[in-house]
Formats: C-alpha cells, sequence, structure tokens
C-alpha cells in the first residue's frame, strides 16, 4: 500500500489528503510539493444549531457496515459502559448510524437509531460525543460534526490524529482513561458548554466549507 501511494504522489502533479495522511506520506518520502492537505468541511446549519440536551445522554455515531465502528462499540459497551451507569444513574447511550438496526444485543438504557435520516436532532439532544474506535485513519467526519454542533468529544488517538492542532477532544486510549473523561463530562455542566464551545470555534475554523472550497480553487488554479 505504502509503495502504491508513494508511486501516485510521484506520478500526479496534486495529491489531496487530510493533514494527518499528508506528514505520514510526507515521513515516508512522499514530495510535499504535491501534497497538499484540504480540511472536511461540516454543513454550516450546525454552527448555529440550538443545544437542548437530554441529561445523561451519549452519543455513538457511525457506519456499522464498517468494522471498526462495530469493534469500537463492543469495546465500549464491555469495558466502560457496566461502570458508568454503576456510577450514575440516569444515563443513556444513544447509537446512530447505518446498518445500527444489526446491533442484536442492547444492553440497559442504550438506544438505537437506525438508517436516521437527519443527525441534527441527535447531536442537538445529546450530552457528549464518543468515538472509542481502536482504529481510524483520515478524519472522522461524525467527530467534526459532534464539535460543530457544540458536543465535547472523547476519543482516542486513531482518531484525534484526524483533527487539527488545537482540536478541544479529549483524548483517552485504555479503559479507566475513557471512562473518566466520560464521568468527568457527563458530571460537570460548565466545562461541557466550556469544550462544547470551544469544539464549536475550532469547527468553524478549521473545517469551513468555505475556507476549504477557496483553498482547493487556489491549488487548482496553480496547477501547471
Amino acid at each position: 500500500m505504502l509503495s502504491a501511494e508513494l508511486e501516485m504522489s510521484r506520478r500526479f502533479v496534486v495529491i489531496l489528503a487530510c493533514e494527518d495522511d499528508r506528514k505520514w506520506l510526507i515521513r515516508h518520502g512522499g514530495d510535499e510539493r504535491r501534497l497538499v492537505a484540504i480540511p472536511n468541511g461540516v454543513d454550516p446549519q450546525l454552527f448555529e444549531a440550538a443545544r437542548h440536551p437530554s441529561r445523561g445522554v451519549l452519543l455513538f455515531v457511525g457506519n456499522f457496515n464498517f468494522q471498526p465502528n462495530r469493534e469500537a462499540l463492543t469495546w465500549f459497551l464491555e469495558h466502560c459502559w457496566p461502570v458508568l451507569q454503576a456510577d450514575r444513574s440516569g444515563l443513556s447511550l444513544r447509537v446512530v448510524g447505518y446498518g445500527a438496526d444489526r446491533i442484536r444485543e442492547r444492553p440497559p438504557a442504550v438506544e438505537i437509531f437506525a438508517n436516521a435520516p437527519d443527525m441534527l436532532p441527535h447531536y442537538q439532544e445529546s450530552e457528549v460525543a464518543i468515538a472509542p474506535l481502536q482504529s481510524a485513519s483520515g478524519v472522522q467526519n461524525k467527530v467534526i460534526e459532534a464539535m460543530a454542533a457544540g458536543l465535547p468529544v472523547v476519543c482516542t488517538s486513531p482518531v484525534s490524529r484526524g483533527l487539527s492542532d488545537g482540536h478541544p477532544a479529549v483524548v483517552a486510549d485504555d479503559r479507566d482513561g475513557f471512562i473518566d473523561a466520560c464521568r468527568a463530562l457527563t458530571s460537570d455542566a460548565a466545562r461541557r458548554e466550556d469544550l462544547g464551545a470551544k469544539g464549536r470555534e475550532y469547527a468553524r475554523r478549521s473545517h469551513n466549507w468555505n475556507t476549504s472550497a477557496n483553498d482547493l480553487y487556489n491549488v487548482l488554479v496553480n496547477v501547471k
């Protein structure tokens, strides 16, 4: 795979990539003059969406036809969810995404929304978004969408590597760290509000379609 990607970086005048992939290719010999990072954007309505979260709702968004999402949810339900529920009554986990109806075993206080036609209400009604993927590449759009909608995010290092510098996501990779991060946010409204506001500002700054489109235009008009 690496040899094929490096060959493409030599054959084409411009290669578009997320920042993490661009850095990785450069470290492995790619031509940085040809490798250009154009950030993904988000729906601008998310920046202005009102927040009316339900108490104690955690949100997991993903396409469950994608194995890393299934593995991430299984890991969270097996290793983190029982502890969080035992700590605090009233917590619930909302699972939203294509193929979520494939989930057969549903622990207590887990809601399933398969093939949701509109994600906005789920972002508005949740307190914390989680992305406990053990493997991930590129940008996880669900994470930047959650930030744009004002949710604090708890994610793993593989997910955070797809974000730009200065992101406000809380990063935790092991069971205890992920539990502690979720526990801290679900019990502290002021911290949720602070990280939610910082996430919105980060998304406006780093994942704005108008900015990305302008950057892409400037790249293409200078191709020779």
